[in-house]
């Protein structure tokens, strides 16, 4: 009889056999000139690394190569341009998606409005509306069914025409 004892053991795998959803954006991203932009933040992006981007971003506006995430502060505006950004599975092979992204400028007769949350740990309890008048009657302008952060804080920007709005965030569990 024998014993064996092992002190250290490396394991790799060249191919892992699970199904990674392709990671997504919002198709259609405004920003806004010389204002810091709100983070955007990819969905699905957890089993995906060496994030690229092709043409560049505007100048100021970045991507993390490593979470996908897109942040920073436009120096001039431009018009709405498509961008493709490419990412590796963690199990290989790339994946290609496009956005637009357009950069404005927030003025005549618009205003500027930021909302802070800090998210908690469970971002699909959490949500938000924003309606057009007083109220929750109104139209709904914009929405997120689910944080798209957890345990950090989570900003929304705004660029308004002048007007009134109503903001509405939710805990749909209640304990927020």
């Amino acid at each position: 009889s024998h014993s064996w004892y092992i002190q250290s053991l490396d394991l790799s795998a060249d191919n892992l056999l699970v199904d990674i959803p392709n990671f997504t954006y919002d198709a259609s991203i405004t920003i806004f000139k010389d204002i810091k932009m709100t983070e955007v933040v990819p969905q699905n992006a957890t089993s995906y690394m060496n994030f690229r981007v092709f043409p560049a971003l505007p100048d100021g506006i970045h991507l993390d190569p490593h979470t996908g995430w897109i942040s920073g502060t436009a120096t001039a505006e431009s018009p709405a341009t498509t961008y493709s950004i490419t990412a590796t599975k963690v199990t290989g092979g790339d994946v290609t998606i496009s956005i637009s992204l357009t950069v404005d400028a927030c003025t005549g007769g618009r205003g500027w409005m930021t909302i802070r949350f800090y998210a908690d740990n469970y971002p699909h309890e959490n949500s938000w509306k924003l309606y057009q008048g007083r109220g929750t009657s109104g139209t709904v302008l914009q929405s997120v069914d689910t944080f798209p952060v957890k345990s950090t804080y989570y900003y929304i920007d705004f660029c308004l025409e002048n007007g009134i709005y109503t903001f509405e965030g939710a805990d749909s569990y209640g304990d927020g």
